[in-house]
Order: structure tokens, then sequence, then C-alpha cells
């Protein structure tokens, strides 16, 4: 349900697990204002909650942002 105004690709993360492996294709998304008050949604910052190691890469990725 969210719209993005715009889509950057930020690249790709690989990862192996014992019996297979995942590829990431990370990208990131900017506008769709309407996402910080549609009810039933939180977002938290990726160091406040725990993330898989493959998450943690592909965050990564993202380039650092100055939190309000």
């Amino acid at each position: 349900g969210l719209r993005a105004d715009a889509l950057r690709e930020l690249g790709a993360v690989a990862h192996a697990f014992s019996h297979f492996r995942q590829e990431l294709y990370v990208w990131e998304a900017s506008g769709g204002a309407e996402a910080a008050t549609r009810e039933g949604r939180v977002f938290v910052r990726p160091a406040r909650v725990a993330v898989a190691t493959a998450t943690r890469r592909a965050l990564a990725l993202a380039p650092a942002r100055k939190v309000r």
C-alpha cells in the first residue's frame, strides 16, 4: 500500500546459508508522505531491533541519514 515518488537502485547483497544462496536487490524509495500517517505501520531505526546478517548487509548500502 505504500507508493514511492522515486526509486534509486543501491546495489545487491549476496548471502549464503547452509543449504541455499540468497541475493537481495536493494532500492531506496523517496516520497510517499502518506506512509508516516498510515495506521498500523511502525518505522523503527534498524539499530533498535534485531535483524539478520543479510538484512544488516543490505541496510549498510543505504546512505547515512540525519535523524530528526
